[in-house]
């Protein structure tokens, strides 16, 4: 009888030894390695590993819309990957996806300096009543990641994509330059970009929202860093000038509308999806002590805390601290931030970890929006790795 209730004992210390270990294993792995996990299980379940990069090439789909938004995700998310593991296959996918995208895009005509040339320009559908158009917005979000790419070339000593990084700044530089025609110097005090009246759309005519002024202002940043040409880093000079000029400072917080002084459109504040790509350009700037100084970026810190509802650990709608609760992926696309304070990174991280299974990062997107959490999980690994 001893015996068998000595064995059932080390029976008993075994399993629970086993089943204590194994569970440790589990809650013993770090966040970068769940946000990494995370990452390729999107891309493994998202059109069997081919993201969005085919889109363009299906009857019925807007390809401005899902390629250059969903699609430029992805190929920023590889970039990220890349980094954070030092795996060339990141890099791969990057380029096999990115001529994909490219081989899709329209070769219009534009000119420049009285010189005739065509540029790679992807069209839509979408906001125009069906009427093919190409939007500076799409162009700049898929065109982003190429110059990326060739600067993370250029910086880490890869030779052997040297080829493809030229490839794709001369594409890029093309596809911005075709938009130079909707440049507009000091339009009533504002410098950026315009929409052609001629298009049927809520756009035509108007100062773009600073979300899309903002996104060209990134491409700016990255065009100089990559050429050293000065009309570049002029141009986003005076993108954040007017910006800053547009921008509301209350309670500490700096705030900003969707929709410019010069529009006839509604004004309200940004939502926290638009506004992260402002956020962004606000971040770059200040890397280059261009503009935006601390007490800029301290305010946007306190932006950024009015953005989550530390109860509920969701996040509001628009980015002062208004709209309703939900669980948004976009608020993870502000991570940037977290270089400026540990905090940033405490509430994503407890917001995520709230919000998202353990075991299951797709549960609640749909296939078109996978675009955003890829992004997400990987700026979350970028940023928040020590958490």
């Amino acid at each position: 009888m001893r015996k068998t209730l000595i064995g059932c004992l080390i029976l008993f210390l075994f399993v629970f030894f086993f089943v204590s270990t194994s569970s440790a294993h589990v809650n013993d792995i770090s966040f970068i390695e769940r946000m990494i996990l995370s990452a390729e299980h999107i891309v493994k379940k998202t059109n069997k590993g081919r993201a969005y990069s085919e889109y363009g090439a299906m009857p019925g789909v807007h390809t401005g819309c899902i390629l250059c938004w969903a699609q430029s995700r992805f190929l920023d998310g590889y970039l990220d990957l890349y980094l954070l593991t030092k795996d060339e296959k990141w890099l791969r996918l990057f380029i096999q996806q990115a001529r994909l995208a490219i081989s899709q895009a329209e070769n219009l005509p534009y000119h420049e300096n009285g010189k005739g040339d065509t540029a790679r320009v992807w069209v839509t559908t979408s906001y125009t009543a069906g009427i093919p158009h190409a939007f500076l917005v799409h162009a700049t979000k898929i065109i982003k990641p190429f110059l990326r790419f060739a600067l993370i070339v250029r910086q880490n000593g890869l030779s052997s994509y040297t080829k493809d990084a030229m490839f794709f700044v001369e594409v890029s530089q093309k596809s911005f330059l075709y938009f130079g025609k909707d440049w507009r110097d000091s339009l009533h005090g504002l410098s950026g970009f315009v929409e052609e009246n001629s298009v049927p759309s809520n756009l035509a005519g108007e100062f773009l929202p600073w979300n899309m002024q903002a996104a060209a202002g990134q491409v700016c940043i990255l065009l100089f860093d990559l050429t050293k040409e000065s009309r570049f880093k002029k141009m986003a000079i005076k993108i954040a000038m007017s910006l800053k000029r547009h921008m509301e400072v209350k309670e500490n917080r700096l705030l900003w509308p969707y929709w410019t002084r010069l529009s006839g459109q509604r004004s309200r504040y940004d939502d926290i999806g638009h506004g992260s790509s402002v956020a962004e350009f606000i971040v770059l700037m200040h890397e280059r002590s261009w503009v935006f100084d601390d007490k800029d970026i301290n305010r946007l810190l306190n932006t950024f805390d009015d953005l989550i509802d530390d109860r509920r650990w969701l996040a509001y709608q628009q980015i002062d601290g208004k709209g309703m609760l939900a669980f948004r992926p976009t608020l993870f696309l502000w991570a940037p931030l977290a270089q400026y304070s540990p905090t940033v990174c405490k509430k994503m991280v407890r917001v995520y970890m709230h919000s998202v299974p353990e075991d299951s990062v797709l549960y609640y997107f749909q296939p078109d929006y996978r675009g955003v959490m890829f992004q997400a999980t990987t700026k979350l690994a970028t940023y928040c790795h020590s958490q």
